[in-house]
């Protein structure tokens, strides 16, 4: 979902296989929520070194009234007008305490009588949610590095596909230095069909996430033939 920016599991997956593969992690009594939550942790942790943060925690009501006829309501409960079903989240969302930079989740408590894979799923969005954010926060700021959002692997085709979207003026060069956040949210802004010139209307939210399921499809190729695996029937 991360990688794909996306929640909806029909849209992530690739074929029929994939798709049941994702349905049964999200039944699997054995993927606790706790290991959910302590991967949000981890890589909020992660980018937490040397810096003043400030955490924002807020409770949210989610609503799923619409959704009552798939869902199994005794698994859940009653949300605030005592009728519909739904649960409740608190999550707690850390910034850079200068840049206000979003780092990401430290943690994610949800309650109600009772909890089901409709709440793994929320955290699982959560996750999507604050990549993005971050995306569009840091796309001006060369002091936040690549790896904030990209993994090393990822950086490194980001760097060989650079060429195929710049231009052939210098306004359509990539102007950020290697290795910085900007630097890969301008390719992945122009695999989202932004025009690239920085003097124009930055890329918004759309733009960004259709470049990231663009490169997600680029880095699939990239990673088979760097690794010389064959896909048979």
């Amino acid at each position: 979902m991360r990688k794909h920016q996306s929640i909806n599991i029909r849209q992530i997956s690739r074929n029929w296989a994939e798709q049941m593969g994702y349905y049964r992690f999200l039944e699997n009594e054995n993927v606790t929520l706790s290991e959910l939550v302590r991967s949000l942790s981890d890589d909020c942790e992660f980018h937490l070194a040397k810096r003043h943060v400030l955490a924002i925690s807020d409770t949210s009501e989610i609503n799923l009234q619409s959704h009552a006829g798939r869902l199994s309501p005794p698994g859940l409960g009653v949300v605030g007008n005592n009728t519909d079903v739904g649960f409740y989240i608190h999550p707690t969302l850390v910034l850079d305490g200068e840049s206000g930079f979003p780092l990401g989740l430290s943690t994610v408590k949800l309650w109600s009588r009772a909890i089901n894979h409709a709440d793994k799923h929320q955290r699982l969005a959560l996750s999507v949610a604050v990549r993005t954010l971050q995306m569009v926060e840091g796309r001006d700021n060369t002091q936040l590095s690549a790896q904030l959002t990209f993994c090393l692997e990822q950086q490194q085709c980001l760097s060989g596909i650079q060429s195929s979207v710049e231009g052939d003026t210098k306004k359509l060069q990539n102007p950020y230095p290697r290795g910085c956040l900007p630097w890969a949210n301008w390719i992945i802004a122009r695999l989202g069909g932004w025009s690239g010139y920085t003097s124009g209307r930055p890329p918004g939210m759309p733009t960004l996430v259709h470049g990231l399921r663009q490169f997600e499809s680029i880095f699939l190729g990239w990673k088979l033939a760097l690794g010389g695996l064959v896909y048979t029937r």
